[in-house]
């Protein structure tokens, strides 16, 4: 899985993306991660955790491979799955340090 420790300025529901071909409109393996406004934050993801999605909509009868990692994203995001709403979603200015990341 994924382990990742963040500090963002408040309050957040984050995307954890990663990717296990090169194609980037392909299939992601997302994950929602809260972190906690002026606090690091340690979250540990397991890979079965990671749902399948294109364009924030779940696929079905796909199977990750992390043996074959390509790319890791952090994203905040409006929208969560399958046209749902982040609801600690707000426009204007965020900031986050990623404080470490790593694979267990």
């Amino acid at each position: 899985g994924v382990a990742l420790e963040v500090q963002a300025g408040e309050d957040s529901e984050l995307k954890l993306i990663l990717r296990d071909k090169e194609e980037w409109n392909g299939v992601a393996w997302t994950a929602i991660v809260q972190t906690y406004g002026g606090k690091p934050t340690k979250v540990c993801v397991p890979w079965r955790d990671f749902t399948p999605t294109k364009y924030a909509k779940k696929v079905a009868g796909v199977t990750f491979d992390p043996s074959n990692l390509r790319a890791v994203q952090l994203t905040y995001s409006k929208f969560a799955f399958d046209g749902g709403l982040n609801p600690s979603f707000k426009e204007g200015d965020f900031a986050m340090d990623i404080l470490s990341i790593s694979t267990f």
